[in-house]
């Protein structure tokens, strides 16, 4: 699932998933509801990037910064992390 969605902060937001993932689900759900947009990316689909993150999905990754959010977190902390605070 490649799901691209505007973004009102501006910064490209990826966050990585798996099908089935329901915790990655969530976070979609977060994102939704705070009106972010993102690109999901299913980490099944690259070897690399399953050796990376496996277990430790959902995980939101700001390429322009190279930072990375793992789960668990809440709103609070993804619109920190968007604002460079996190």
């Amino acid at each position: 699932m490649n799901r691209t969605m505007n973004n009102p902060n501006n910064k490209e937001l990826v966050l990585y998933t798996l099908i089935g993932c329901h915790l990655c689900d969530q976070v979609a759900d977060m994102l939704r509801d705070m009106g972010i947009g993102w690109t999901a990316v299913e980490i099944d689909s690259d070897p690399e990037l399953e050796r990376k993150y496996d277990i430790r999905i959902p995980v939101l990754y700001l390429p322009d910064t190279g930072k990375e959010l793992f789960f668990p977190f809440s709103k609070g902390r993804i619109q920190e992390f968007l604002q460079g605070e996190a």
